[in-house]
């Protein structure tokens, strides 16, 4: 349920009634790959959205068992937003968006520790009834904000990190 979200993906463009509404889209583990609009009397999606490549993994790119967190790894993708996914646990090879000549490593992350926070990354827009709630899902603070959801008003938002986290 979406308290003011619309229940359906919105067009690009189409009209929409509040302004600074923000909702999400999408069933990727990862933050980066779901669609984001913004209401500003229509639909936009936000130009950094834009700069986060989504393309599938290679099928040999993700170890067959979950890598050690800091442990280097290929970019096979330079800047894929893709994680490998071990059940629960997601891991990126990074930092995102990093030159080949840059060292990467595997960065991992389990579901947030709290309870009122979901296992799996909600939609911002999605209903929540942990009011003040915050919780952390993917990369670092050089994610976006989308990894950072607060739960106000009755519906996950997109929370600007105040500090790392990890």
């Amino acid at each position: 349920m979406r308290p003011e979200c619309p229940e359906v993906e919105p067009s690009a463009g189409a009209a929409c009634g509040r302004a600074d509404l923000s909702c999400g889209y999408g069933d990727s583990p990862s933050a980066e790959c779901r669609r984001l609009y913004v209401c500003d009397g229509v639909w936009t999606v936000p130009p950094s959205k834009e700069q986060w490549p989504c393309d599938d993994l290679p099928a040999d790119f993700c170890p067959g068992a979950m890598p050690s967190n800091r442990a280097p790894c290929e970019a096979a993708l330079p800047g894929s937003a893709q994680p490998c996914a071990y059940d629960e646990v997601r891991c990126y090879c990074g930092p995102p968006n990093a030159p080949p000549s840059i060292p990467h490593v595997w960065i991992c992350f389990a579901p947030p520790q709290n309870p009122d926070c979901p296992v799996e990354l909600p939609n911002v827009g999605e209903g929540c009834d942990a009011q003040g709630t915050l919780c952390h899902y993917g990369l670092s603070c050089y994610g976006p904000r989308e990894n950072y959801l607060r739960c106000n008003d009755e519906a996950w938002q997109a929370n600007s990190p105040g500090s790392c986290f990890h």
